[in-house]
C-alpha cells in the first residue's frame, strides 16, 4: 500500500493462472497489530536476539491502512469460500479493540460470505470482556503454553521477570468455566520446546490438563538457536535437556 509501487517483476514470469488467483483467489490476509508486547520472551523472534529480525517497538497499525488491506484482500478473494483474516503482533490483544473494531468492518464488506477470524495469543490479556467480543465474532484463539510451570516461567516472563503460566491458565479456566461450549470449538494452544525445558514433563502436563487442553488442537514448535546473535544473550540455558532425555 505504498505509494512506491513497483510496476513490472522480472524475475517471475506473470502467467494467466497466476493472475487470476492474485485477482480472484487470495485466501489469507495477516493484519500486525502491533509490534509491542506485554511479555519478555527469552527465546521470541523479535527479542532483538536473532540476527535479520526486528525488535519489539511501540509502532501499531493504523486503522485506516488495516481497513485498506481488508477491502484490498476481500476485493480479490471472490473465488475462495472462507477468506482468512488472522492478527499478529507482538501481542495483538493489546490492541484487542482494533481487532474488533476490524473484524466487524470485514463482515459488513464481505457480506454474505463467511470470514475466518484467528489469532495467537500469549493469554495474559483474555480479560471476559475481551473473550466476549471474541465469542461475538466467532474468532478462533489460538494460546501459547509452553507445559508446566517451571518449563513454561522458565522463558515465558514478564518484563519484571516473573512467570506468566498461572495468569494465562487463570484466564482459560475462566473461559472454559463460563463459555464451554466456544471454549471447545475454538481454543487451541501453541507450545514451544525450548532447550531448556524439558519434553517429557511437557507431554505429562498435557496429558494431566486434559480436561483443560481438550480442543485437539496442540501445536508443537522447537527454538532454533539459528541466527541468534550471541546464544548466551537470551538468558536460555543451553544444555539439550530434551536430547538427553530422548536419547
Amino acid at each position: 500500500f505504498s505509494a512506491r509501487v513497483p510496476t513490472g517483476v522480472r524475475s517471475l514470469e506473470a502467467t494467466a493462472d497466476i493472475k487470476d488467483i492474485y485477482a480472484n483467489g487470495l485466501q489469507h490476509l495477516i493484519i500486525e497489530a502491533t509490534e509491542d508486547c506485554n511479555l519478555r520472551c527469552r527465546y521470541c523472534t523479535f527479542s532483538g536476539n536473532y540476527l535479520y529480525q526486528r525488535g519489539r517497538s511501540r509502532q501499531v497499525m493504523d486503522p485506516a491502512l488495516a481497513r485498506t488491506a481488508i477491502a484490498y484482500f476481500l476485493s480479490r478473494a471472490g473465488r475462495t469460500e472462507v477468506p482468512a483474516v488472522s492478527f499478529y503482533g507482538g501481542e495483538p490483544l493489546l490492541r484487542s479493540g482494533l481487532i474488533l473494531e476490524c473484524c466487524k468492518w470485514a463482515k459488513e464488506l464481505s457480506y454474505p460470505k463467511t470470514l475466518r477470524f484467528q489469532f495467537t495469543t500469549n493469554g495474559t490479556c483474555l480479560t471476559d470482556d475481551v473473550v466476549q467480543g471474541l465469542i461475538s465474532l466467532d474468532a478462533h484463539v489460538i494460546v501459547s503454553v509452553d507445559g508446566p510451570e517451571a518449563d513454561h516461567d522458565a522463558n515465558r516472563i514478564m518484563p519484571s521477570g516473573a512467570g506468566s503460566h498461572r495468569r494465562i491458565l487463570s484466564n482459560l479456566r475462566q473461559m472454559k468455566e463460563r463459555y464451554p461450549e466456544y471454549y471447545a470449538t475454538h481454543v487451541g494452544v501453541n507450545c514451544v520446546v525450548a532447550p531448556n525445558s524439558s519434553p517429557i514433563r511437557v507431554a505429562e502436563f498435557f496429558e494431566q490438563e486434559r480436561d483443560l487442553f481438550s480442543s485437539g488442537i496442540l501445536l508443537v514448535g522447537l527454538v532454533s538457536l539459528t541466527g541468534l546473535k550471541s546464544p548466551h544473550g537470551t538468558g536460555i540455558e543451553l544444555r539439550p535437556q530434551w536430547s538427553e532425555e530422548l536419547g
